[in-house]
């Protein structure tokens, strides 16, 4: 074989020498990678409380083999912690993960004391120290000796024996007194299972004493054995005495229908009524609309609102009645004329009034200064019209006719009177006013409204006349009068 063959072959042999030993160099690295991946495999961990109202425990998850992880258990108040479901009696702890694991942590109530005294051991015993769990039940005792009694416990409390829930450690201390002077006081209930009362106990003559009574759930509490309804109510105790709390179960009350009306819609409404328990009490209400008024109830009772104690069917009407106002018809004068029409009417109203003058006058205007008669006016608060009246006969002397005297406001004009005297009158008769003046065209202002006699004449001034000629009121035309003539002035 040539040399040159040979080397070539060999060169090929060295080749795949390392072509193999690369391959398994690769073969045992992915080996190592696999098993590398197989020791990050992940465990569950769950931590659990056996008594989620004792107390909980924290440090549940998933974890990889062989780390390390943290459970810790919490107690509640009035509880503290056990041990684990594995016998570890740490409340915090780190444990190694190896596998899927459950962790329970388990709880116990804490022990409080009740310490039970005695206010004088020569006057009583008590019973009932000791360590009791949390929440227990716990019966508590006086025992007075001879000669003496319980009166109280240091809360306050009057019960003897009474029950305790432990919730923490508790100092009680009996209290006694001596019979002589103190007083029995005895409340209890009429049925044990519908209702408690408090305030049984011994005490000194003329104490103050709180009773009260509890009704339990469906009864109600309805009055004391002597009749008194209050609850809680305040006794004084002058010698042994017993009070029991009468209650009656919400089955055996008679359920009724109380029906509240209104007689006008209109003019008003009412609330209250519906069905109810016997005994209930119900308060109903009348709402008047405007300008109404509710006058009573169809009972006669006029009371609103009303309270109502439910103790049968009943059917109550609300009267109401539309708010009235005063119409005031009158004459200036009934020797001149009368009037009608006046009278109390509704608010609203529309009335008609109207006034008829007597021979020799004749009708001149309303106070209102309307001439339209009759009026046809609405009622819509008190008021009062005046029918003005005047004289048909005309002129009683030559000097009369170029005299007028009217009224407007609180002001007298007297026009044509130049060279006379006016003299003015109040209703008395007496003089109020005198202008001499003798200027043809005068105005006098009145202080008051009121009915005035008007005198012009040559001379001075004279006693009022015997007989008024004429009637004038606040109207602001001219009339031809006599020259003696009753003005009507108004404040307003």
């Amino acid at each position: 074989m040539p040399m040159k063959t040979k080397h070539v072959i060999l060169l090929f042999a060295f080749a795949l020498c390392c072509n193999i030993i690369f391959a398994g160099q690769k073969a045992v690295e992915s080996f190592n990678t696999v098993c590398s991946n197989v020791t990050d495999v992940l465990y569950t961990i769950t931590v659990l409380s056996a008594d989620d109202t004792r107390g909980a425990a924290t440090g549940s998850g998933q974890f990889a083999q062989g780390t390390n992880c943290t459970i810790t258990a919490v107690a509640y108040y009035g509880y503290k912690f056990k041990r684990w479901n594995d016998g570890d009696t740490s409340s915090s702890r780190t444990v190694t993960v190896t596998g899927n694991a459950t962790y329970v942590a388990e709880f116990e109530a804490r022990k409080f004391y009740l310490n039970v005294m005695t206010g004088n051991y020569l006057q009583g015993s008590v019973a009932g120290n000791g360590y009791y769990d949390y929440r227990t039940s716990v019966v508590v005792s006086a025992t007075p000796r001879q000669g003496f009694v319980f009166s109280h416990w240091s809360d306050g409390n009057r019960s003897n024996p009474r029950r305790m829930l432990m919730t923490k450690d508790t100092a009680l201390i009996a209290y006694f007194m001596p019979i002589a002077n103190r007083h029995h006081l005895m409340v209890t209930s009429n049925d044990s299972e519908k209702g408690s009362a408090r305030g049984t106990g011994y005490y000194y003559d003329s104490t103050l004493v709180l009773l009260s009574a509890t009704a339990f759930e469906g009864n109600r509490f309805v009055a004391w054995g002597d009749g008194e309804t209050a609850n809680p109510r305040t006794i004084m105790i002058t010698k042994d005495t017993l009070f029991m709390a009468i209650f009656e179960s919400y089955q055996s009350l008679m359920e009724y229908t109380v029906n509240v009306s209104s007689n006008d819609e209109q003019m008003g409404t009412v609330s209250g009524g519906g069905r109810f328990t016997e005994g209930d009490t119900v308060i109903v209400v009348a709402y008047p609309k405007a300008h109404c008024h509710i006058m009573r109830w169809s009972d006669g009772n006029c009371d609103n609102p009303r309270t109502i104690v439910v103790a049968g069917n009943m059917n109550i009407t609300a009267l109401f009645a539309s708010d009235s106002v005063t119409i005031n018809v009158v004459s200036i004068d009934e020797s001149m004329g009368f009037v009608s029409g006046g009278g109390t009417y509704p608010i609203g109203t529309e009335l008609t009034i109207s006034a008829t003058p007597r021979d020799g006058y004749r009708f001149s205007h309303w106070n209102t200064i309307v001439a339209t008669n009759p009026l046809t006016v609405t009622a819509l608060y008190d008021r009062t019209y005046i029918a003005i009246f005047e004289s048909l006969d005309g002129i009683d002397n030559a000097e009369s006719n170029k005299i007028s005297i009217w009224g407007s406001g609180k002001t007298i004009h007297v026009t044509g009177c130049e060279g006379k005297a006016v003299c003015i009158y109040d209703v008395a008769g007496h003089l109020v006013l005198y202008d001499g003046s003798g200027t043809a065209m005068r105005d006098f202002t009145m202080q008051n409204g009121g009915v005035y006699t008007v005198v012009v004449n040559d001379k001075a001034p004279f006693h009022r006349p015997s007989t008024i000629d004429a009637t004038v009121c606040t109207s602001p035309s001219h009339m031809l009068v006599k020259s003696v003539k009753k003005v009507v002035l108004f404040n307003n």
